[in-house]
């Protein structure tokens, strides 16, 4: 009847000679997918053989896919025609939080970028997007914040966030709304007026916002030595000497020119950029909290002229934490929680960026039968590919992408099992040394620590995990740290049943005491994550 058969028998028995061929024995009941799936695979070709011509994968499919860049700052243009409109966008977009927080590779930065896009053309509304990076603060912690006791640090501090936020507005002022004030007689005085002020604090040909801010760090550090060599300088004076009367002086000019809005966004992205994972000092978490009061202070500021101010910073989940434990008054400040921990969202994640390079506009299981077979092995094919990630969009990326330059390269009209296993073995590297060199940035002998489980079991117990950790640590205390950090950053997940699902990080919002609970308590293992068995030659038993 030109149908596939499969018998499974239980423990192996001679069968009649006319269907022996179709009986297949299995003695453990691991064995059973093995042995199921060339019987799936051959129904499903035969599935879609049989089916739409139009969903075989058409000449030349996989070349013409663009999936776009991993990272966000390099894709601003793509951002546009596939970016992902989830809850939390809605959420920011609405200007109620503060805070967008988010992992490394979430997508807080193409989320800064949606957020920029919604905001309303036209000159109603002022966008000021930042991207301070946090070395750049280091003169002023080292010349000025370090002569300074900890309440003038955060006074000092704010003021010159206020001072840079006014500055920002100003700029966007004069970059772009030169033309516009020229039409009304009463607006462009207004302009001139912001303009008159603002030039003698920052010429015109400054350069872009790095530079900006270098130049006015600079200023500040100047004047500090200046008012110190001064022998009436007292430590409750630096801040209205420090400015000179520049904070009230640019406000007074923005105020009246700004009172024509509608509201004024402001966006800061990058600010923690090479601040350490879980290593962040009190001094950058000093930064950060004068930048939040600064655009409290700037939002009380303009909602006296009916001006609305709508501030999102966008950090790390890590520098998140830390900000917590070193905020007295913590909780006043709303925070959108980006987390990626639904499935269908990175499936529509690959539909649209299917849909915006090829124009196929199919629903996601149409269109991920012409990118990959839908198996490897007897698992999902995309199920596969999200498992082997730690549940960010830079990941699943990164994996797809590799997978389909296997295919390109070996002639596949859609990317086959075989091609996945082939490029996972890349990407399980890449994921190895990222994470490795995450873990130096925070403590540099931890370094080697995460290779020390290479052909390991992929469970392990608490005792297994303690002997390879003590390998590079020795101080006991220290030995339950570095494990508690392996599993902040996912490399171990735990399994309470050897039949349960293994948990991660990134499962529990990084409740690190609620994942390690089980083990401590004894009724749980250590369980390496997916995404590292190729790199590490992990043993699945």
């Amino acid at each position: 009847m030109q149908k596939s058969v499969l018998v499974l028998e239980e423990e192996y028995s001679q069968q009649p000679i006319d269907y022996r061929d179709v009986v297949s024995s299995y003695s453990a009941i691991g064995d059973v997918g093995k042995i199921v799936e060339p019987l799936l695979l051959d129904v499903i070709d035969q599935l879609q053989r049989a089916g739409d011509p139009g969903r075989q994968a058409p000449s030349g499919f996989l070349e013409s896919l663009d999936l776009g860049d991993v990272a966000a700052e390099n894709e601003t243009r793509g951002l546009r025609y596939y970016f992902v409109k989830t809850a939390q966008f809605s959420e920011a977009k609405r200007g109620m939080a503060r805070l967008v927080v988010g992992r490394k590779g979430a997508g807080k930065t193409a989320l800064f970028y949606g957020v920029r896009e919604s905001v309303p053309r036209g000159h109603d509304h002022i966008v000021v997007d930042l991207k301070p990076e946090g070395h750049q603060f280091t003169k002023l912690r080292e010349v000025v914040l370090s002569k300074l006791t900890v309440g003038f640090q955060e006074h000092t501090m704010t003021a010159f966030w206020n001072y840079i936020l006014l500055c920002e507005i100003a700029e966007k002022i004069r970059d772009k709304e030169f033309g516009w004030a020229q039409r009304d007689p009463e607006r462009e005085a207004r302009f001139k007026r912001v303009m008159e002020v603002y030039s003698k604090q920052v010429p015109a040909d400054v350069g872009d916002f790095s530079e900006r801010l270098h130049r006015q760090v600079i200023r500040l550090t100047d004047r500090f030595e200046e008012v110190r060599s001064d022998e009436s300088w007292t430590e409750g004076l630096p801040t209205e000497l420090l400015f000179r009367g520049d904070i009230r002086t640019l406000d007074d000019a923005l105020a009246p020119y700004l009172s024509s809005k509608d509201a004024v966004w402001i966006l800061v992205d990058n600010l923690d950029k090479g601040w350490p994972t879980r290593g962040t000092k009190s001094e950058d978490i000093l930064i950060l909290r004068a930048l939040l009061e600064a655009t409290r202070k700037l939002q009380r500021q303009l909602s006296q002229r009916d001006v609305s101010l709508h501030a999102l910073v966008f950090l790390r989940n890590d520098i998140y934490e830390h900000l917590l434990v070193e905020t007295p008054d913590r909780g006043k400040d709303t925070s959108i929680v980006l987390e990626w921990d639904d499935e269908e969202v990175f499936r529509e994640l690959i539909r649209q960026r299917v849909k915006a390079s090829t124009g196929r506009n199919e629903s996601f299981e149409e269109v991920w039968a012409l990118v990959a077979e839908p198996f490897v092995g007897t698992e999902d094919s995309f199920r596969y590919l999200l498992s082997r990630t730690l549940m960010r969009p830079r990941d699943l990326l990164q994996f797809l992408q590799r997978a389909i330059g296997v295919a390109i390269n070996r002639g596949h009209a859609r990317v086959t099992g075989a091609d996945i296993h082939k490029a996972e073995e890349s990407y399980s590297e890449d994921m190895l040394l990222n994470t490795a060199f995450e873990l130096r940035d925070v403590r540099p002998e931890l370094r080697d620590t995460i290779y020390r489980f290479a052909s390991r079991s992929a469970d392990l117990s608490a005792g297994d995990v303690e002997a390879i950790v003590k390998e590079t640590v020795r101080d006991d205390t220290d030995v339950a740290r570095v494990t508690e950090l392996l599993v902040w950053f996912g490399f171990l997940g735990v399994r309470e049943r050897a039949d349960a699902r293994a948990r991660y990080s990134y499962d529990v919002r990084y409740n690190i005491e609620k994942l390690m609970t089980p083990v401590r308590t004894g009724r749980g293992l250590f369980s390496i994550h997916p995404a590292f068995y190729k790199a590490l030659g992990t043993v699945l038993q």
